[in-house]
């Protein structure tokens, strides 16, 4: 196409890859909660 423009589908792939990096990021973080609170119940 021509400079500077973007096709749909790639703008679609552009904000799955966000999407899924955000959800990476939500799910590491639980899962950091999820082991922090387990360890301090352990104590």
């Amino acid at each position: 196409g021509r400079q500077g423009s973007r096709s749909v589908p790639q703008i679609i792939d552009d904000w799955g890859d966000y999407g899924a990096g955000v959800g990476q990021v939500a799910a590491s973080r639980m899962a950091y909660r999820y082991a922090w609170s387990t360890t301090l119940d352990l104590e």
